[in-house]
């Protein structure tokens, strides 16, 4: 089961901010149960002379997302661990299927695939055209390969200087999981920013929105990037700075996707944090 990491993923924002600016962190408090239910961010911190307000969101790409993941490491571990020594170090390879054609499947039918797809994807891939990382313009056409009973499309990307990996990513039916993402990602937004926006009002605080991506099949940091800047570019209360964090593999990576008015596009940039050296500063 998908879990989330509220405190740790503030420690790695804060320690990038210390690193920043080359001042220590004062004054951490916790303000969950503020008085006022509108003021009610994660934390606040002091950084030198500026005070800093944060709040943290997990990014389900639809509702229910996490809940639905239980059963993950059963259904897909097993093509990735035979898959993922086959991806060359440059590279990043995906494989899209859709969602849930694997549940409820006995174990010898699950098996039977799972080996299918592991075979389909190592003497597949290396003749896929190599894109840049998420690039799905002129989506390829999908296949259905031999004692695979769904379409399967496999993409191979450049991995940005990242380490080499295989995922699997799951297609909704039906609804677009982008129009489900901005959704979810609105309701975020709505929740969160006013709250920020208090501080930055009454106490001349600098805000911070943490958006952690704790799914490596359905979400990568140019989809959020895509969905979240209209929303966020179009009101004035929003963050100060917005982070990316995926926490769902080790080292955990964090992308900036808006600070002040330069996005993730403008300079498409990461850094990498070990989560073993994080401390869970809220408690959770």
């Amino acid at each position: 089961m998908l879990s989330l990491n509220e405190g740790r993923a503030c420690d790695a924002i804060i320690r990038h901010i210390e690193a920043r600016a080359k001042i220590l962190r004062s004054n951490l408090r916790l303000h969950d149960p503020y008085p006022d239910p509108d003021r009610r961010v994660e934390l606040t911190f002091e950084n030198g002379a500026t005070l800093y307000a944060m709040e943290h969101t997990c990014i389900e790409p639809f509702a229910d997302f996490m809940q639905m993941n239980g059963a993950s490491s059963r259904l897909f571990e097993p093509i990735r661990r035979s898959v993922s020594p086959a991806v060359p170090a440059s590279e990043i390879w995906e494989m899209h299927i859709p969602l849930g054609v694997l549940t409820g499947r006995d174990n010898k039918d699950l098996r039977r695939i799972q080996a299918a797809l592991a075979h389909h994807v190592i003497a597949t891939a290396p003749q896929v055209p190599i894109r840049s990382y998420a690039d799905y313009i002129g989506d390829l056409r999908p296949v259905t390969p031999p004692n695979v009973p769904f379409l399967v499309n496999l993409y191979r990307f450049g991995s940005l200087g990242l380490p080499s990996r295989f995922d699997i990513v799951h297609t909704v039916p039906g609804s677009s999981k982008e129009t489900l993402r901005g959704e979810r990602l609105l309701l975020a937004c709505r929740k969160k920013f006013p709250k920020l926006s208090a501080w930055k009002r009454s106490d001349g605080a600098r805000t911070i929105l943490i958006l952690e991506d704790n799914d490596i099949q359905l979400t990568n940091q140019v989809l959020v990037a895509d969905a979240f800047l209209p929303l966020a570019m179009a009101t004035d209360d929003r963050a100060d700075e917005t982070y990316m964090i995926m926490t769902c593999a080790e080292p955990w990576y964090v992308w900036p996707i808006l600070i002040d008015d330069e996005t993730y596009f403008d300079r498409p940039d990461h850094f990498e944090i070990d989560p073993t050296t994080l401390t869970a500063v809220t408690g959770r």
